[in-house]
């Protein structure tokens, strides 16, 4: 079989012309088979995970991205609500694991893009599918309140910058018993207020809850004292040295609003045989004074209360003792009360009963008493 192109050859002989033209309108083309194509070359992908819709204004927030495909690193781009990029910081865990850690500096809307850049080209692929976008929060806060209170004041509390959630306040007082408040929302955005009730002294905690997670700060305290501090002193409630027939104060002192509690002392004096001793208000105020002279021998209780029950050290047990022949006799402020570090003094006057005086001050330091002879029987004595 000749080939097309010999037929203009000078030397080709006749029959092999014909038999070339006599056998080509039948001839048919033989099918060719096709050269596979090379496979395409794997295109690399990458996805976001564990990314915080809602991260929080000037705190890091980290998520992964993984990476389909070897040789490649991640490119973030993170656009915040001006337009300026956001710094991230990018750790390698594996070759198709990295961590991205940023900080949002404003609040609202930002814009994340994933981009792949192939480490041995230099060449960098945009990701579309992965392009994010999350809202950036302030942190909740609260406001400042008044931390130290007294029973019964209304303690006012206001939670600002809590946005998207539910914000709980619950407040543990002194006793360890929970108190879950009601929380009001607003006025304004992101703003929620409540307020406690305190009905006891102490320590209570206040802890706030965005999203059932602690706000910084969380638990904050709250000193609740009692509403009104009260003193109790005075010879008449000394275990001992009383004695009948003698006038013996029993003295109140009140801290804090006195004008609603002063009506609301009171001082009862029993004798151990149930016998009542006669109780006389001297004087009331700020400092309220009662007094009483037993008339009998032996143990008497003496019951200092208000409205709500007893008060100090109450009931306060009293040995009264016989009338003395003596005609010793002391007097002064240093008989009833004193301060520390400060002098106290108070007189004595024999009144020709007695040669030598000898003086004891039981306490919980040591004292050092001074007596000054003022002559005719007559002594100055202090002690600090």
């Amino acid at each position: 079989m000749i080939t097309p192109g010999e037929l203009i050859h000078p030397e080709i002989d006749e029959m092999s012309v014909m038999t070339y033209l006599s056998q080509f309108p039948v001839a048919k083309l033989d099918q060719v088979a096709k050269r596979p194509e090379p496979p395409a070359e794997p295109i690399a992908t990458g996805i976001l995970e564990g990314l915080d819709e809602f991260p929080k204004v000037n705190m890091p927030s980290e998520f992964y991205v993984n990476v389909f495909g070897d040789g490649y690193r991640p490119k973030m781009k993170i656009i915040d609500p001006d337009g300026n990029e956001v710094h991230y910081t990018v750790v390698e865990e594996n070759p198709h694991k990295f961590l991205i850690i940023y900080t949002p500096l404003r609040y609202g809307v930002h814009h994340l893009s994933l981009s792949l850049r192939d480490v041995a080209l230099g060449t960098t692929t945009a990701v579309e599918d992965a392009s994010r976008t999350v809202e950036a929060l302030p942190v909740a806060r609260m406001c400042s309140y008044p931390d130290r209170v007294r029973v019964g004041d209304v303690v006012p509390l206001r939670v600002e910058d809590a946005m998207r959630g539910v914000v709980e306040v619950v407040v543990v007082d002194a006793k360890g018993v929970e108190h879950l408040l009601a929380v009001i929302e607003g006025p304004g955005k992101g703003v929620h207020t409540c307020e406690y009730l305190p009905n006891g002294s102490g320590l209570h905690t206040i802890n706030v809850f965005h999203n059932r997670n602690p706000i910084h700060g969380s638990p904050f305290p709250l000193r609740v004292s009692d509403r009104h501090s009260f003193s109790v002193w005075g010879r008449g409630i000394n275990s001992e040295g009383i004695r009948v027939g003698d006038v013996v104060p029993v003295h109140i002192d009140v801290k804090g609003p006195t004008a609603e509690v002063v009506d609301d002392l009171s001082v009862q004096v029993f004798a151990d045989d149930g016998a009542v001793v006669p109780v006389k208000l001297q004087k009331k105020g700020s400092r309220s004074t009662f007094l009483y002279s037993p008339a009998k021998v032996g143990g008497h209780s003496v019951h200092v209360a208000n409205k709500l029950g007893p008060i100090g050290q109450s009931p306060y047990k009293v040995d009264v003792l016989p009338v003395t022949k003596s005609r010793v006799r002391a007097f002064g402020p240093g008989l009833e009360g004193g301060m520390t570090d400060q002098q106290s003094v108070f007189g004595v006057e024999t009144n020709g009963d007695a040669d030598r005086l000898a003086f004891s001050i039981e306490g919980p330091s040591k004292t050092d008493i001074i007596c000054q002879d003022r002559g005719k029987g007559a002594a100055l004595v202090s002690y600090t």
